[in-house]
């Protein structure tokens, strides 16, 4: 894969994320009170990757709506 094909690759993969994840937040399925740890973390997810530690109780929050919205 040449330089250029790694890079349409990274943008187009991003590109995909950021509009599910954007889809989310704008039919109000991601809640409005998530902050920065629990936006990482679902992005993260939604990416495959471990972004930082959440605290107890953003984790059993975060947990919650994961499976309440079906995210």
């Amino acid at each position: 894969m040449t330089r250029d094909e790694q890079l349409q690759f990274v943008h187009a993969y991003l590109d995909r994320v950021k509009a599910k994840v954007s889809g989310y937040i704008l039919t109000n399925r991601i809640p409005e009170d998530w902050r920065g740890p629990e936006l990482r973390k679902f992005m993260a997810d939604e990416i495959g990757i471990q972004p930082g530690v959440l605290t107890q109780s953003e984790t059993r929050r975060y947990n919650n709506t994961i499976i309440v919205e079906n995210l």
